[in-house]
């Protein structure tokens, strides 16, 4: 499906200031310019007009009240359904940090520590087996560190994404019938780094979820909607979507030789049916207004409208670099660091791009994204349901446009 955009009339819905739970005021009051905030409608409109970019939702807050909040094109070109700001996105990766909260509420509540033994509470893991020198051949010995629990928060565990390794031994979501059983496949295989000495993004959180679920002797969904999804009034965020939402799900698109094609609508999407297995590395669907409560409860430190998620020296150690001492950070060496579920900017002035010192950030697969600055009291999501992952560089102009608006 070729899309002509000449021919299409981009529908951009007006902006509003205010938004559930959240204080409400203008823009000049949380200091932050609206003639300069139209540059982010020029970049957005510029890709959606070039037909490179199907729609769009946009959120900043600043100072606990939501400042911006915008769609812009189609949910759906070939119908002519404009994006709207309650749209249901899959938010992939930004999934973890959901998960990772989860965890450190046990984790409150004494269930764990951070440096305890994986092994102590999943025995699956002990005496586990690392390749010596995988380039080379299928050499392996015995790990010399175990897996820590703090590995799986930071993506140190030597556990990695999807391998031949890990296919061969049906460690994969389509061929297991429960997250117990992926747990215990994925186990057999040796390790790919020793514990603790490479950042390497894997499952890691997928396992974690499984320690929520062995701990709390709840499924990882019923543990989310009951310490995370119900105290925020986070009604639209779960692991599928259900029926009589489905026109409010986001259509996923492809952007492949200068086409915009559709992958997936309601009718054909992985999201239509509540899964058997939860994912805490990727599996959760949200809207931009559902997950920016589950951001500002975090930039307020575990607070949010008068519930308390965690505490504030548990957020800190959060958003504290975990990898810092690791020579090997992988896609991280570029000047990022991790905390516990997210990455993190240490020095923004290393990173060399704009950002304060100690923000935080992550992105889904799909195209979504979310930074928060604790020093400007600010955060910023921007969703989409594109492929392939970064195509454009959008995510990254979103957060510098939303920086140079601000006017204090």
């Amino acid at each position: 499906m070729k899309i002509q955009t000449s021919t299409i009339t981009i529908l951009l819905v007006n902006l509003i200031l205010v938004s559930c739970d959240f204080k409400t005021n203008d823009l000049e009051n949380v200091n932050i310019s609206p003639d300069r905030l139209t540059r982010i409608d020029t970049m957005i409109d510029g890709y959606i007009n070039s037909g490179k970019l199907s729609g769009a939702t946009v959120l900043i807050s600043r100072k606990n009240q939501i400042a911006y909040l915008k769609s812009y094109g189609y949910n759906n070109i070939v119908d002519s359904i404009p994006m709207e700001n309650n749209c249901i996105y899959g938010i992939a990766s930004m999934t973890k940090l959901v998960t990772s909260v989860a965890a450190l509420i046990l984790y409150e509540k004494g269930y764990f520590r951070l440096n305890d033994k994986l092994s102590d509470y999943l025995p699956e893991f002990k005496n586990m087996k690392v390749y010596d020198d995988k380039q080379s051949g299928s050499l392996i010995k015995n790990t010399s560190p175990p897996i820590l629990i703090k590995d799986l928060f930071r993506h140190t565990s030597g556990i990695k994404y999807g391998t031949e390794e890990y296919n061969e031994a049906g460690a994969d979501f389509n061929k297991v019938n429960s997250l117990a059983e992926f747990v215990q496949k994925i186990s057999t295989v040796p390790l790919y780094h020793e514990p603790g000495s490479t950042f390497d993004y894997s499952y890691s959180t997928d396992i974690l979820g499984y320690l929520i679920e062995k701990l709390s002797g709840q499924t990882l969904r019923e543990f989310f909607i009951d310490n995370i999804f119900v105290p925020l009034k986070m009604d639209d965020t779960d692991f599928y979507v259900p029926k009589e939402k489905k026109d409010r799900l986001a259509t996923f698109y492809a952007y492949d030789n200068d086409t915009l094609i559709i992958k997936e609508t309601y009718e054909n999407s992985i999201y239509k049916e509540l899964p058997e297995i939860f994912s805490g590395g990727g599996g959760l669907v949200s809207t931009i207004e559902d997950y920016a409560k589950f951001l500002q409860m975090l930039l307020n430190y575990g607070h949010y409208n008068n519930k308390q998620i965690l505490s504030q020296k548990t957020v800190e150690l959060m958003k504290t670099d975990q990898i810092e001492t690791i020579d090997n950070k992988g896609f991280l060496s570029d000047g990022r660091g991790h905390g516990l579920g997210v990455g993190l900017i240490p020095d923004a002035g290393q990173y060399g791009e704009l950002f304060s010192d100690g923000s935080i950030f992550w992105a889904g697969i799909r195209n979504t994204y979310f930074w928060v600055d604790y020093k400007e009291n600010l955060f910023g999501i921007v969703m989409t349901q594109m492929t392939p992952f970064v195509y454009l560089p959008y995510m990254d102009k979103f957060r510098i446009l939303t920086y140079q608006a601000i006017d204090d």
